[in-house]
């Protein structure tokens, strides 16, 4: 069996081309001109790498015609940041979707099509926990851009035939994590001010609440979703919500510091009051996948600001 995994040199794409080779799979990766590749140090030598710029119809068209690979999994995303440019993530999460599913449905129709969601397409509704059957109401432009990429997916099911899914992604950490989220700049902030580097860091609202689960147990899930005997859209969460002050007092109890010591509230970094929790309901895919998030929150945490640690540790070595 061959696999395809766009975005493979980030979190989820790294832990996934890992689950995939340990499931004897032939797995190839999409990634870009400059990504660094030091989360598929790994599997860099087991795996096939293809340069190719998702945006263009005709190098997917390539791609997808000379591989035919039996899965594809679609992780490459602009992020979520709130102040990103619309057009760009627009056409960043939607058209590469598009480009990808329209040359499966041409030239490789047999091709499983797994899709990464996001909680952020169901957060402006009036229903915690969210659930499948919940109103896609996004609150961003990347909400937008993947509740339109998911009816793309849909689209593709209904009019061609094409076995492709949706996994709602709730959030999901670990030491590879983006230094651009919150739990990786968390990480790395109480890291430096346990080393003495630093004296605080500055959050925005402490009282917001996320479902934070373990990245490498969310590509298991993936993996399984395409295995099923019909494609569905699944939610794929730990049913928890904690605030992002757990979060805070999690990272500073791994170093033995106290989080009020040290953390400030920045107004400049509040956003506007969500309607309501943004939890989702993963029953669906225990049913259906046999599959639980089960990593403890606080030993995830805990291992993300070890590994910082590691690094600053590292760094004053040489």
């Amino acid at each position: 069996m061959k696999a395809l995994v766009t975005g493979m040199a980030g979190q989820d794409g790294s832990w996934l081309a890992e689950h995939l080779l340990a499931q004897g799979i032939e797995v190839h990766g999409v990634v870009r001109t400059g990504d660094k590749l030091d989360n598929l140090a790994a599997v860099r030598d087991h795996v096939e790498l293809h340069p190719a710029d998702l945006g263009k119809s005709d190098d997917v068209d390539v791609l997808i015609g000379s591989l035919r690979p039996d899965r594809c999994f679609h992780l490459a995303a602009q992020s979520t940041s709130h102040n990103a440019d619309a057009g760009f993530t627009l056409a960043s999460n939607t058209l590469t979707t598009v480009h990808l599913l329209e040359a499966v449905a041409r030239h490789s129709p047999s091709t499983r099509f797994f899709l990464a969601g996001s909680a952020e397409q169901l957060a402006g509704g009036s229903q915690t926990p969210q659930s499948e059957d919940s109103a896609e109401l996004p609150r961003s432009i990347y909400g937008l851009s993947k509740a339109m990429a998911s009816a793309a997916v849909r689209f593709y099911r209904r009019q061609h035939g094409v076995f492709g899914v949706v996994g709602l992604l709730y959030n999901h950490e670990s030491t590879r994590r983006d230094p651009a989220f919150l739990s990786r700049k968390i990480a790395r902030a109480v890291a430096r001010i346990a080393a003495g580097l630093d004296d605080h860091v500055d959050c925005g609202d402490l009282a917001a609440v996320r479902d934070w689960g373990h990245a490498p147990e969310y590509v298991v899930a993936m993996a399984r979703m395409l295995e099923l005997a019909q494609p569905i859209d699944l939610v794929l969460a730990t049913g928890i919500g904690r605030t992002v002050q757990e979060l805070v007092d999690a990272a500073f109890a791994a170093t033995g510091l106290r989080s009020h010591d040290h953390v400030r509230v920045d107004p400049n970094l509040v956003r506007p009051p969500e309607p309501v929790a943004v939890v989702g309901d993963p029953r669906r895919a225990a049913e259906l996948l046999g599959w639980r998030a089960t990593k403890p929150f606080a030993e995830m945490i805990a291992e993300m600001v070890q590994a910082e640690c590691a690094l600053l540790r590292a760094a004053e070595s040489g």
